[in-house]
């Protein structure tokens, strides 16, 4: 019976390694995710808060869902509430924003690297806090981790390329001191009560902080229509030539009659056999050159066109 009990006992130690190890591997891939399609995302969207409050209100919609099932019901205090408040103060507005503001500047890799410094904040902070040394082994850790991203980051290079990418390292070094504070701060209150509730209502108390501060500019990026489609260009030289500014000059249909009643434009057919017919007669009409007013601009005129009604 005692053996048995051993060995089921080692068994479950192995499967709870396992599955550990699975978990933190899942983890590594998703963070590396996380630094390429941020970047691209950080480049294309015009502002960095408003696409941090773009990802918070979308994990804490997520969050919200999942909550009552797979993440237990929140049973907080006033007190553990106000500490998730500033929880989430330090996640989203602070670390988040400035982590996509320097990632829109460095390369994907820096931040990977600078983050790889967590355990080293982590530890100087949690022996602050404790009153007391760190062992040797965990000092030489650290150390080797710290020299391995200055090799890599190399700090003493110049250049106007490197300057502007220095500055995002700066920002995301903000962001990786934000982190090491919330894993600190968090990892007592996780003590506490269930981590999965934390983290989730931590994220959705800093969306909900952030919305005041870029909300009204994500709703502007949201709601900003595509440029106008600018006019053909004068097809007998340069607009200064021609005379007339073809920006300021209203796009032709895509189909049926264009201005003045020429059919420069190719008109929807009506069956197959009016298909073949309105391709060759479009060929015919681009090979002849544009007749319609609009675009036959008298280019001799002395600077004037034949739209132009002064003198």
């Amino acid at each position: 019976m005692v053996a048995q009990a051993r060995s089921r006992g080692e068994t479950l130690e192995t499967m709870g390694r396992a599955t550990t190890c699975i978990l933190m591997a899942a983890h590594v891939i998703l963070a590396a995710g996380t630094y390429v399609l941020g970047k691209e995302a950080a480049v294309g969207f015009a502002d960095p808060g408003a696409l941090t409050l773009a990802r918070a209100l979308g994990a804490a919609v997520c969050l919200l869902l999942l909550s009552g099932w797979a993440i237990p019901r929140p049973r907080f205090t006033a007190g553990e509430w106000l500490r998730l408040l500033i929880l989430g103060i330090i996640l989203v507005p602070l670390n988040q924003y400035t982590f996509l503001r320097g990632l829109k500047l460095t390369a994907p890799s820096h931040p990977a690297l600078l983050y790889a410094l967590t355990p080293l904040g982590v530890l100087l902070l949690a022996s602050v806090l404790e009153r007391r040394w760190p062992s040797r082994r965990n000092v030489g850790g650290v150390l080797a981790a710290l020299l391995g991203v200055v090799i890599i980051l190399r700090p003493w290079e110049q250049g106007a390329a490197v300057v502007e990418m220095r500055s995002g390292d700066l920002w995301v070094l903000v962001a990786v001191l934000a982190w090491v504070v919330y894993t600190v701060a968090a990892g007592r209150t996780c003590q506490e009560r269930d981590p999965r509730t934390v983290t989730a209502w931590s994220l959705i108390l800093g969306a909900l902080v952030m919305t005041p501060i870029s909300g009204h500019t994500l709703v502007t990026i949201l709601r900003r229509r595509p440029p106008r489609r600018l006019a053909r260009p004068c097809l007998h030289g340069t607009d200064h030539q021609c005379g007339h500014d073809a920006r300021l000059e209203p796009s032709p249909p895509l189909f049926g009659p264009g201005p003045g009643g020429d059919l420069h434009q190719r008109p929807a057919p009506r069956n197959r056999r009016s298909v073949g017919r309105s391709r060759r007669a479009w060929n015919t009409e681009r090979r002849a050159g544009p007749r319609s007013p609009l675009l036959a601009g008298d280019c001799s005129g002395g600077g004037r066109s034949r739209l132009g009604t002064g003198p």
